[in-house]
């Protein structure tokens, strides 16, 4: 395609590119305390300076130096950039200097009072510096694409509001009428007509709605099944306000809550079940967690049930009694260990860093 072609269909131009590659360069030379630029020329085998560096000496008038340094050297300077020992750049940088570069915690980067959802202590547990952030700064990954496909955010939030929709329309009567679910489901699929792409809604309409449909009857049928006509209360979507006051840490800087919203909490006469749906792989500690925001309302004194149900698979997966009390020690060892080291740290892991939503700004290197 020429580069009018690319530009009428929204195709990246090799001008945006070079743009962008020009921001690049020129971020890390800007953002420094101080720059060496190395730069080869070569006029037999026909290599030239960058035209960034170009542009840099005649915009701020600098001086280049000849060095002694050849082609063959570069392996040697990149390699000091990254060594270990005494040979490297940076053991040659004062201490202070050193110092001021670290990124500590100070009292302004949190409020009074911190909210700790289940995927930010995640992102807490994983990396310090994510968490800064993700969480702090709330930095988030910009997703372009555009797919034939429903994405798994959307389908999740849409039988979120499935089982929600239903749970309102029943007034918690269980199990639901299997016309009632059809016809919710139906008109989700009509109000999500704009979202679909066409290249699949046959397969959405014939196949996909009418499984979740059958599933969630199937869930409700189960619900039943266990409580009878006991059910005293029951709560879709349910943020327990009762966790804000119950902190879990507290320093100077802030005071530390759990915070959640469960996706449904059922009361029966002598149990009551945490329920947490998904479409896609599930964690059995997220449920320990909203177990914790349970404890702090005191809706966890009669005996507690807690499972995940897979939509798409028709199962549940229960969790162990006990074991939210294991995941508070955890959270609260996690975030004592995050303020006692003082500073947002990294370092390399790969099976965390290679799939990083913030590896392209992240400062981290492979040791």
């Amino acid at each position: 395609l020429t580069e009018k072609q690319r530009e009428e269909n929204g195709l990246e131009t090799g001008e945006l590119k070079r743009l962008k590659e020009k921001y690049y360069f020129f971020r890390h030379v800007f953002s420094s305390r101080k720059a060496v630029i190395f730069t080869l020329n070569n006029l037999e085998e026909n290599i030239s300076s960058s035209p960034f560096v170009e542009e840099l000496v005649l915009r701020y008038d600098l001086e280049i130096k000849e060095t002694s340094l050849k082609a063959g050297d570069y392996h040697v300077i990149i390699g000091k950039f990254f060594a270990k020992g005494k040979e490297a750049f940076n053991k040659g940088l004062d201490n202070t200097i050193i110092e001021e570069d670290k990124l500590h915690i100070e009292e302004n980067d949190f409020p009074r009072e911190f909210s700790l959802a289940y995927y930010k202590y995640g992102i807490l547990r994983d990396c310090y510096y994510k968490f800064f952030l993700a969480c702090l700064h709330r930095l988030e990954e910009e997703i372009r694409e555009v797919g034939k496909e429903i994405s798994p955010a959307f389908l999740g939030n849409l039988v979120h509001d499935l089982f929600l929709e239903i749970i309102r329309k029943t007034g918690g009567q269980l199990p639901p009428a299997e016309d009632l679910i059809r016809e919710t489901v139906e008109k989700k699929l009509q109000a999500s007509a704009l979202k679909i792409n066409n290249y699949y809604r046959k397969y959405y309409e014939d196949i996909l709605f009418p499984k979740i449909g059958k599933s969630i009857d199937s869930f409700f049928k189960t619900i039943a099944a266990k409580t009878g006509d006991k059910i005293s209360e029951i709560r879709a979507e349910w943020v327990p306000e009762e966790a804000r006051t119950d902190y879990i840490y507290e320093n100077e800087i802030t005071s530390i809550y759990l915070n959640g919203r469960i996706d449904l909490f059922i009361e029966a006469e002598n149990k009551s079940y945490l329920i947490d749906f998904k479409t896609g792989s599930g964690n059995l500690k997220q449920l320990d967690f909203y177990a914790l925001l349970l404890a702090a309302g005191e809706k966890e004194e009669t005996e507690l049930e807690k499972g995940i149900y897979n939509v798409f698979e028709e199962k549940f997966e229960t969790g162990r009694e006990g074991t939210e009390l294991e995941l508070l020690e955890e959270i609260k060892k996690t975030v004592e260990g995050f303020f006692q080291d003082g500073k947002y740290s990294f370092e390399y892991k790969a099976s965390l860093c290679i799939y990083c939503t913030m590896k392209d700004i992240c400062r981290v290197v492979r040791r």
